[in-house]
């Protein structure tokens, strides 16, 4: 019986390693936490540890924003919304926001606005066009 069980399991296993699907897991960021998602036409805007990733959902283009190669703030995206025009507002955690039209980088933080904080956790729009901002105030 002991064989008999051994046998069906080795059979089992075969069966799972033969017929298993192998997904294909891509990396967009050195970051290995995604913070946020958020939908643009066919563009999605992925927030992570590492960054913001733009990928085209049509043709799979991707492009990788980080503090190095852009106007961003800081490599941890907490937060990212979208306005009436198409600018992207990015919250990170502790660079502040930026505000990315495509092309221009604007940068918000402690050091240019009245912000209490560094360390943007939400950003909403209203019908107005006002933004909503959301800080952590951290204190010792």
């Amino acid at each position: 019986m002991k064989k008999l069980f051994l046998i069906f399991i080795a059979i089992i296993s075969h069966v799972i390693i033969i017929y298993a699907q192998n997904p294909q897991w891509i990396q967009y960021t050195n970051g290995d936490e995604v913070w946020e998602l958020e939908v643009e036409n066919n563009i999605l805007w992925i927030g992570t540890l590492g960054g913001l990733v733009e990928y085209d959902l049509v043709n799979t283009n991707t492009t990788f924003y980080n503090n190095a190669n852009s106007g961003l703030p800081h490599n941890w995206v907490q937060e990212i919304t979208i306005d009436a025009n198409g600018t992207k507002w990015i919250g990170t955690w502790s660079g502040g926001m930026a505000s990315f039209d495509g092309t221009n980088w604007t940068v918000y933080d402690m050091s240019n606005t009245v912000l209490p904080s560094n360390y943007i956790r939400s950003i909403a729009i209203d019908n107005n066009g006002t933004k909503w901002i959301a800080a952590s105030v951290l204190t010792n």
